[in-house]
């Protein structure tokens, strides 16, 4: 059977040279791998800085592993120029996701006051797993965790 994942947590993470990031970091391994067995094959990320990026970036090592890889990467964009905040070093970041993406979906031209919830509805309709990183329980990532826990996904806590 196969399956699909998708990805949330916070834009804000612990400094990379720290050894809350590094656990962080081999949480989310460990959690991929735990997906790949369950079956899935398609990863859905939200195209935020933080956590989506560390989580598309790893889900890519992974692919590097296979010759003719089965996993998939979509990001679901909640609209064109959703990254006119970003640094420079994360718009750098995020072009190169995209170009390796095996698909990215804008879900609106312009930005509108649900287009963030309207992303993450998108992203659990069409996911069986959601690995999350969520430390606010006031956040979008919350949010996108209680819809996941609605749908009955299967949820993959870090």
């Amino acid at each position: 059977m196969t399956r699909a994942c998708c990805f949330t947590g916070h834009r804000e993470l612990p400094a990379a040279d720290s050894s809350e990031y590094r656990a962080l970091y081999k949480a989310l391994h460990h959690a991929i791998s735990d997906a790949i067995r369950l079956g899935c094959t398609t990863f859905y990320m939200g195209g935020a800085s933080g956590f989506d990026m560390l989580a598309a970036e790893t889900l890519l090592r992974f692919r590097k592993l296979w010759k003719k890889s089965p996993l998939r990467l979509f990001i679901c964009v909640p609209f064109i120029g959703h990254d006119f905040a970003f640094s420079e070093e994360d718009r750098t970041r995020f072009a190169l996701l995209k170009e390796k993406a095996t698909e990215v979906h804008y879900l609106s031209d312009r930005y509108t006051p649900l287009c963030y919830t309207e992303r993450n509805r998108y992203m659990v309709a069409h996911s069986d797993v959601c690995i999350a990183y969520v430390r606010k329980h006031k956040s979008g990532s919350s949010q996108t965790l209680q819809m996941a826990s609605k749908k009955r996904c299967i949820l993959i806590l870090l």
